[in-house]
């Protein structure tokens, strides 16, 4: 499986960490309000394990996997297993985080207009 990228410019378009006034923790905070919001209105739970893997997600601006997920939330806290991770990676594509292949499996959230919008 792998996800489209999120958007990390102010309008929604792919700086790849070149723009130099580009707000990283402002688009990565309103990228994961808006899926909070989408979440809220289709009464779906953002747990705690399916909003960290949103974070890796939202917070990379390169393509991660499953297991590359693992080892970053083990570095700031407990490792969960990867069924977890996997678990809430489709949680997070059936709430609507766009998906690019179900044949591929990297994970990406590096800079396109494709993020959910409420």
């Amino acid at each position: 499986m792998s996800v489209l990228p999120l958007p990390t410019g102010p309008h929604g378009h792919d700086h790849h960490g070149h723009d130099h006034d580009h707000d990283h923790a402002a688009c990565v905070a309103g990228a994961i309000a808006r899926f909070e919001a989408r979440c809220a209105k289709s009464g779906a739970r953002l747990t705690l394990l399916r909003r960290r893997v949103l974070e890796e997600l939202a917070d990379s601006h390169t393509p991660l996997g499953a297991y590359d997920i693992v080892e970053r939330l083990g570095a700031s806290g407990e490792k969960p297993p990867p069924m977890s991770v996997y678990r809430a990676l489709d949680f997070l594509v059936s709430e609507g985080w766009p998906t690019a292949s179900k044949a591929a499996m990297p994970i990406s959230s590096a800079g396109a207009s494709t993020a959910p919008t409420t």
